[in-house]
């Protein structure tokens, strides 16, 4: 964990229904054709859950990152870090867009 991570875990999920940004991101990936994993971790110290998302890309042995969240359960922290990722995303697909439109 990177030393600018906040420490407090989340308590509660955003103020959505449950698994809302976790559908959000798979909407959108699936829409185009993109897959992410996700991965979980506790970190005994903070008494948290940390969540990350990476974009799987098939050209690519790699795994990009796209977001980190925690939270005092595992649901809460994917779904935190759901919603940073699919932040992330929609500025990747934003800035995809406008590439290929310059070329």
């Amino acid at each position: 964990m990177s030393a600018n991570q906040p420490t407090a875990p989340h308590i509660a999920p955003p103020n959505h229904p449950p698994d809302y940004w976790r559908q959000l991101l798979n909407a959108l990936a699936t829409s185009c054709n993109l897959r992410f994993r996700s991965d979980l971790e506790y970190v005994e110290e903070q008494r948290a859950w940390w969540a990350t998302y990476h974009l799987l890309n098939p050209d690519n042995t790699n795994a990009n990152y796209l977001g980190m969240d925690n939270g005092t359960s595992q649901d809460i922290a994917k779904e935190w870090a759901a919603r940073q990722s699919y932040e992330t995303l929609v500025t990747l697909i934003q800035q995809w867009t406008q590439a290929a439109s310059q070329t």
